[in-house]
Parts: C-alpha cells; structure tokens; sequence
C-alpha cells in the first residue's frame, strides 16, 4: 500500500506514534474529533471548517487507520489511552470529545478515564451491536487474509457500493469530501486486523458494557447524534436508550449513519452547543 501523505504531526503515545491534525485558534475552546471504522481525520474536514475560526481542533487517526497504521492496540481502551496522550501533549483541558461510530467507543473511555475530557458527543452508534444491520458478507472480512486480500485488490466503484451502507439513501460519498475518492483511500489503509477487533471483539466488550452504562456513570454531559436514515442501527430505540441514561439526544434528518460528512453545518451547530453544556 501506498504510504498516506501527512496532514498533521505525528505524537509519540504509551502505544506508539498516532497521528492527529490540529486547527483552529491556540486559546479556542478544546474539540476532539474521532472517526469511525475505516475513516480518518478526513471523516471531519467539513465539520472542522465550519469551527476553527471559534475552536482549537483535534483529529486524530486511530491505530489501524489513516497516517497512523499498524496492527495494534486497535481496541476502543488502547485507542483512548493513546488519545488521552495527545491531549497531555497539547496540555489541553476542558475538552469536549466527539466520536463517530466506533469512534464513540474510543470517546466514552477516554472520557471515563481522564478529567481533562468534560463533555462528550457521540454520533450514529447504539449502545451495543445486538440490534445492528450489517452488510452481507461482513464475517468473511473478519478472517484476516481474505481482508488483507481485499485491500490490495479494491478498486474505487467497489469500495463505493460497499460503503453506502454508511450514508444515506440518495447520498453521493464523493460529494461529502474534499477528495471525492476519500472513502476508498481510508479503505484501503485500514487495518486487515480491524476487521475482528470491530465485529467480533468489540460485540463482546459491548454486551458487558454497553455505552449506554457509561454515559450513566462518567457524570459528564453527553449528547448523542443520529442520522434519521442510518442504516446500521435504528434512531429510535437508539436515542431512546441514551435518553434514559440521561444524555441529550438530536436526531437529524436527511442523514444516515455519517452525518458529519452528509449534514456537515446541523453537526457543527450540535457541537457549537454541546461545548459550552
């Protein structure tokens, strides 16, 4: 695979070199921004420029995605260990945390974990993976050659037809992005690995704590975001779960499971009030 062209730095964390990108004004209200399974910091690019005038903004690749790479510590608690270093690096404090998809995983045990996270949002992801819709054909990218394979051999119109599972109906990907082919590039520098970690070992670590337990118990002000079309997990009994756990809940219309990249401007207006909750 070719190597990804570097858009920000690269931070050394208790697991090895991640890479984030920061924006924004110095002094601006502290954003990080957390993308979903086989996404990148790219997943935020429209988001973040509708905030950096106002907020200093942190995106990060993930481990087994993006300019950061590798095959491991790929599990939401090393994720946010490596995130929480960043956040000391940059001695930031006071910030609110925003994960999309798997990337609300990665949000909520960061937030658990450090008091320099104070405010959380979560987009498009239910507290477990029990009433999920997944693509046909899913449990064969969990064996790790065949994934690996996949990679290698994937051509753009593929990655296209696979991935619409992520946005709405009627929605064009390429539109959502500053580089039209952006999905595909995040697909192909996905981990092979990521494959299991999302839809095997994080089932299971999901069933003994579902997200929506911690939102109960981090006693920090999260708001959850979803997308009236997503086609992964249901709005309604989604945001009626977090809703008794006691979060905010904002349900967008014409947006699937990616509102960040459809519904760019209504997510950054969401996180404009969630920063100062």
């Amino acid at each position: 695979m070719r190597a990804r062209q570097v858009s920000g730095r690269m931070f050394l964390t208790t697991m090895g070199p991640m890479h984030a990108r920061v924006d924004g004004p110095t002094h601006g209200p502290a954003i990080v921004l957390i993308h979903g399974f086989a996404g990148s910091v790219h997943w935020f690019d429209r988001v973040v420029a509708s905030l950096a005038s106002d907020y200093r903004l942190i995106r990060v690749d993930l481990f087994g995605h993006g300019c950061t790479g590798g095959d491991r510590f790929l599990d939401a608690n090393f994720q946010a260990r490596a995130v929480i270093d960043i956040l000391e690096a940059l001695g930031l404090t006071d910030a609110t945390i925003v994960g999309h998809s798997f990337g609300s995983d990665v949000a909520l045990e960061a937030a658990e974990s450090s008091s320099r996270i104070t405010r959380v949002v979560l987009i498009n992801q239910a507290p477990d993976l029990e009433s999920g819709h997944f693509p046909a054909g899913n449990a064969v990218m969990t064996i790790r050659w065949f994934a690996q394979l996949a990679r290698v051999c994937a051509v753009p119109a593929l990655v296209s037809r696979i991935g619409h599972h992520a946005f709405a109906d009627g929605f064009d990907a390429r539109t959502g992005f500053n580089n039209p082919q952006q999905s595909f590039h995040d697909f192909t520098a996905t981990s092979a690995a990521m494959y299991r970690t999302v839809l095997i070992d994080r089932r299971r670590r999901l069933q003994n704590k579902p997200l929506d337990s911690l939102v109960r118990t981090i006693d920090k002000p999260v708001t959850v975001i979803h997308g009236r079309g997503d086609k992964f997990y249901d709005w309604e009994p989604t945001l009626a779960r977090y809703s008794t756990a006691g979060a905010h809940t904002v349900l967008i219309d014409n947006a699937g499971h990616s509102p960040n990249v459809e519904q760019p401007d209504e997510v950054s207006a969401v996180l404009r009030r969630a920063s100062r909750a």
